[in-house]
């Protein structure tokens, strides 16, 4: 088969975790020897847990087209700074940041905010998580973080924990202190934690949000540079309806949403296998649907969950090789699949010229 044909079966095959079909710039190079076919491909998203799942399914989409010879793949990754809300330059240090939010609390954001973090480092992602939910910051503690963060010449200095970067207001509090601030010095405080952190060459910044559509949301998108948000909710009615008003408030204000985490689908028990959907079922994917939003997936009631926050060692590190941390992987590779689609921001690639 000639090159070019071959170039353009791999074009019309379907990317797994875009769920579109591949661009020109995805492909590096097509080498054919004898009935042996290699091709380099170039994804903008990190995928180092699951590159053989990729490889396979690009495989099985060719081999009907091409019986005869064996296809071998080199897969690397190339994350770009993509656009946020306009009209916001992005911080040199940070290529792409993720809002994790919730309209009502109590439904496991936070959790999901660490665990996806996590799942993007585990792909071989620089990462960073700032615990922007500063009337409750529980980051620390899910985290098994202690101590205040450092201040070098007035930057503070994010704590490492698990390969994330890490800021929180409880690194830089008395944890038993009541937060009795109002909205605009809270703003204040977390534009501070975002733009006096001394962040390293960050490819994705999580940032877990508070619950609501209050001050704190409203500085975020204003005033900073969010590529987009996922949502996170539970399946029943009372949650849902909170999160159809935040979907409308972040399109408002042009910030992209990335998708919808159902947590709490339902619970599996133990002892005798069944599972029982506590919260109703499919509230989040067809939230999703009438939102014209991925649903990212669904994430059980776990006891394993909730004991790994409280003992500070978070469930994907606790346990990588369980169903759900494979579910945090996955979604993690569709939120950065969903960002590799956004347009590129030109401006990160250009330094700030000053003419006097």
């Amino acid at each position: 088969m000639h090159q070019k044909e071959i170039e353009k079966r791999f074009l019309a095959s379907i990317d797994p975790f875009t769920k579109r079909a591949f661009s020109p710039k995805n492909l590096k190079a097509v080498r054919q020897v004898l009935q042996k076919v290699e091709i380099d491909v170039e994804l903008g998203y990190p995928c180092e847990g699951v590159v053989g799942a990729f490889i396979e399914s690009i495989q099985n989409q060719l081999r009907s087209s091409m019986p005869d010879g064996s296809i071998d793949f080199k897969v690397s990754t190339r994350i770009e700074a993509h656009a946020g809300n306009k009209g916001i330059k992005g911080l040199p240090a940070i290529k792409n940041m993720i809002g994790i939010a919730s309209n009502k609390g109590g439904v496991g954001k936070s959790t999901v905010a660490l665990n996806l973090a996590l799942a993007l480092a585990k792909n071989g992602a620089r990462v960073g998580l700032l615990d922007a939910d500063v009337y409750g910051p529980s980051q620390p503690l899910m985290l098994g973080a202690q101590g205040r963060a450092q201040v070098e010449n007035k930057v503070l200095q994010p704590k490492i924990c698990h390969g994330l970067q890490t800021i929180s207001m409880g690194y830089l509090i008395d944890p038993t202190a009541p937060m009795v601030w109002r909205g605009p010095m809270l703003g204040k405080a977390i534009e501070q934690m975002l733009y006096d952190t001394n962040w390293d060459a960050l490819d994705y910044l999580f940032i877990d949000l508070p619950p609501g559509t209050g001050d704190i949301q409203l500085t975020l998108s204003q005033k900073m540079p969010l590529t987009g948000v996922v949502m996170v909710t539970t399946p029943q009615q009372i949650a849902l309806g909170d999160v159809v008003r935040s979907c409308e408030a972040f399109n408002k204000l042009n910030v992209a949403l990335l998708g919808i985490v159902e947590n709490m689908s339902f619970y599996h028990c133990p002892n005798c296998g069944h599972d029982d959907a506590i919260f109703g079922r499919n509230g989040g994917q067809t939230l999703a649907q009438s939102q014209q939003i991925p649903f990212l997936g669904s994430l059980p009631l776990n006891a394993l969950i909730c004991s790994a926050g409280d003992q500070g060692l978070p469930f994907l590190i606790q346990n990588p090789d369980h169903a759900i941390s494979k579910q945090f992987m996955e979604m993690a590779i569709q939120i950065a699949a969903q960002i590799a689609l956004l347009p590129v921001d030109y401006s990160a690639k250009f330094p700030h010229v000053i003419i006097k």
